[in-house]
């Protein structure tokens, strides 16, 4: 990729991770929807934001890479989650000293989704009941008669393929 692309690419490309958020894990056709633009114009800006570690591409546990149209996409620092979720949106209200910029339901949620990632992360590090396990993916799709339904956490059992671990991880701020 020539710098004139790369560079066009990169003002697209903060664009397109300004509207990432509050939303958690987009899709193509969302994020071209809220930018006005045709899907196809954020292969280039999303692959470069891939690449270099801003933007985690995420696929449901058990999807093919290049065959999934269930890819969604979320910013993959944190603390740029937060700033692009609570103080970019509110700069000037923060400027004039309101402080209260976030809920405590939205804190909570993004919270949430924080614990889910790490609680993911650690299930290939701890044996859980003696096994261990392959690394953890969410996965997320229609249940066979419902709505829409997603599992935190999805992994394989090392040495047997057939056993699997499903769990849901929830953040609760009340010491037990």
């Amino acid at each position: 990729m020539s710098l004139a692309e790369r560079t066009s690419s990169g003002e697209f490309a903060r664009t397109v991770i300004k509207v990432l958020e509050p939303y958690k894990g987009d899709r193509d056709p969302e994020i071209a929807s809220r930018l006005g633009r045709p899907a196809t114009s954020l292969t280039r800006p999303l692959a470069l934001l891939v690449d270099i570690g801003l933007v985690r591409r995420e696929l449901p546990f058990g999807e093919h890479p290049r065959r999934s149209k269930r890819t969604r996409y979320t910013i993959a620092d944190p603390f740029l989650r937060y700033w692009y979720r609570f103080v970019d949106p509110n700069r000037s209200r923060l400027a004039a000293g309101q402080l209260d910029v976030q809920t405590e339901a939205a804190w909570l949620a993004h919270l949430s989704e924080i614990w889910e990632e790490v609680v993911r992360t650690g299930i290939s590090h701890v044996p859980i009941d003696g096994a261990r396990w392959q690394p953890a993916h969410a996965w997320w799709g229609r249940a066979a008669a419902g709505p829409d339904a997603e599992l935190d956490v999805v992994a394989t059992h090392r040495e047997d393929p057939t056993r699997m671990l499903v769990g849901e991880a929830k953040l609760s701020l009340v010491p037990r």
